[in-house]
């Protein structure tokens, strides 16, 4: 797992590993939200937080 803060490098280290042959697993959360802002659906965590459960 890789985690960290926005603008670290996360995805540009994913896509390097990715080149040199390792499997990669993609961030469900991104996709959803990505989907939920192209038909501008309630899923964004800045449009619905309700939708949020910590």
């Amino acid at each position: 797992m890789i985690t960290g803060g926005s603008g670290v490098s996360k995805t540009t280290l994913i896509n390097f590993l990715k080149s040199k042959g390792f499997a990669i697993v993609l961030d469900s959360a991104r996709t959803i939200i990505k989907d939920q802002v192209n038909i501008n659906g309630e899923g964004p965590p800045w449009k619905n937080k309700h939708l949020y459960k910590y």
